[in-house]
C-alpha cells in the first residue's frame, strides 16, 4: 500500500506515528552527492519525485497568531542569565560550554550549547541512562548561518520532579546588530533572512518531552567522547555529577556500526524509546544504553533488522534489510522529507553524512543476519 492511500482519519493517525515531516523548499533533497550506485539511485528517484507532489500539501501548524503559547519567562535572552556582557556575549560566571559526541543535524545551521547548574547541585546520575537534573538547570543552544546569529533556545528547570511540566522551553531570536535576542514563543519562519525555522514552544516540546527528565544532549553516552570542557570526565572532576561512572562508555561495535548506533542514537533515539509518548504505536528503538556491550543486543538491532515497521512506504516494510538500503524503510525515509520523512521536526533537508553513516552500516551487515 502505498502512503495516502487510507482515509483521511487512518492516514493522519499513521502519519502521527509514524513521524511527519516539515516541507522543504523546491531543490532541498540533499541527495546529490550521496549515492550514485545504479542499485539506489532509480529507487531515491521515484521517492524524491513522490515526495515532491506531496511537499506543498503536507501539514504545517501556523503558530503565528496563537496566543495559547504564552511565555512568561525572561522576554530578552539578555535576562536568562547566559551572558555576564551580553554586547560582548561574555558568558556568565558557572556557564559551561559543551559539545555532544552525536550532534543533531538541523540543515546544517552551526550551533554552540551551554550548561549552568544551580551553585552547590549536582546532577543526579544515579540512573547512568536517564540522569535527573536539579531545579534550577538552564541549558542554551545558539544556533547560526555562517556567521549570523539566527536563535537561542532556551530550557529551564522551574520546578521539582521530572518531565516537561517541571520544564520551560523558548526559542529568542536575534536582532540584526546582535545585540540581544527576543522570546519567540510561536516561532518564527526565516529569521534574519536565513532558510531556517524557529520553532514554537509546542514544537520543541514535541521532542523534549520523549525523554524522562527532558534534556536530550547532555547525558553519559553523549558526554564521553574526547576529553575536554564539557566532557563526561569534566563534569566529573567538578563534581556535578551525583554518581560518576568509573569509566566512561562507549557504543560497541566496528567504526562502521559503532557510528551509525551513535548516529541514530542522538538524531532518533529521543523519540524512538520506551518512555515516548508514541511508544505504544512505534516498535522501533533507536536510544542506546551505557550497559549496552554487543551490537546485536541493542534496540537498534533488535526492533530494526529485518523487523517489519508499523506500515510500508513504497512498497518497503522491513526497517533495515542488510546489505540493501535502498530496501531499508529507515534509511528510505532519513532521505525524503515528505508525510513520511524521519525525523518529522527540525529538518527541512536530508542530512548527508548521516545518510552515508547509516549507509555504510547497512553495507557492512550480512544478508540473512
Amino acid at each position: 500500500m502505498r502512503p495516502g492511500a487510507a482515509g483521511g482519519a487512518l492516514l493522519l493517525t499513521a502519519v502521527h506515528c509514524t513521524q511527519a515531516a516539515p516541507s522543504p523548499s523546491a531543490g532541498d533533497s540533499g541527495m546529490d552527492a550521496l549515492d550514485t550506485t545504479p542499485d539506489t539511485t532509480s529507487a531515491l528517484d521515484a521517492h524524491h519525485q513522490d515526495s515532491a507532489s506531496a511537499r506543498d500539501a503536507r501539514p504545517r501548524r501556523d503558530t503565528s497568531a496563537d496566543t495559547s503559547m504564552a511565555w512568561r519567562g525572561p522576554a530578552r535572552l539578555s535576562e536568562t542569565g547566559l551572558y555576564a556582557d551580553p554586547s560582548r556575549r561574555t558568558l556568565a560566571e558557572g556557564v559551561l560550554s559543551f559539545t555532544p559526541r552525536y550532534e543533531l543535524w538541523t540543515d546544517g545551521a552551526s550551533k554552540r550549547r551551554y550548561l549552568l547548574l544551580p551553585a552547590g547541585s549536582r546532577i543526579n546520575t544515579a540512573d547512568p541512562d536517564h540522569w535527573r537534573f536539579p531545579q534550577g538547570t538552564r541549558l542554551w543552544k545558539e544556533f547560526r548561518a555562517g556567521d549570523r546569529l539566527l536563535e537561542t533556545r532556551l530550557l529551564q528547570k522551574v520546578g521539582p520532579g521530572d518531565g516537561m511540566d517541571a520544564w520551560q522551553v523558548v526559542a529568542y531570536v536575534w536582532n540584526d546588530d546582535e545585540t540581544d535576542a527576543l522570546a519567540a514563543p510561536n516561532g518564527l519562519e526565516n529569521p534574519r533572512g536565513a532558510s531556517h525555522h524557529v520553532p514554537s514552544i509546542e514544537e520543541c516540546q514535541q521532542c523534549h518531552r520523549n525523554v524522562r527528565d527532558v534534556v536530550i544532549g547532555v547525558s553519559a553516552l553523549q558526554l564521553a567522547g574526547a576529553p575536554g570542557t564539557g566532557s563526561l570526565a569534566d563534569l566529573g572532576a567538578r563534581g556535578w555529577l551525583s554518581d560518576p561512572l568509573a569509566e566512561a562508555p562507549s557504543i560497541p561495535g566496528e567504526a562502521a556500526v559503532r557510528e551509525a548506533l551513535g548516529y541514530l542514537h542522538g538524531n532518533c533515539g529521543h523519540c524512538h524509546n520506551d518512555d515516548s509518548y508514541f511508544h505504544l504505536e512505534s516498535a522501533l528503538r533507536l536510544r542506546l544504553s551505557v550497559r549496552d556491550r554487543d551490537p546485536a543486543g541493542t534496540p537498534t538491532y533488535r526492533t530494526a533488522i529485518n523487523v517489519p515497521m508499523f506500515h510500508f512506504y513504497d512498497g518497503i516494510q522491513l526497517g533495515v534489510v542488510p546489505g540493501e538500503p535502498a530496501r531499508s524503510q529507515l534509511w528510505v525515509r532519513m532521505s525524503v522529507r515528505d508525510l513520511w520523512a524521519m525525523p518529522n521536526l527540525g529538518s527541512l533537508r536530508p542530512d548527508p553524512e548521516g545518510l552515508a553513516t547509516v549507509r555504510a552500516w547497512i553495507l557492512s551487515l550480512r544478508p540473512g543476519g
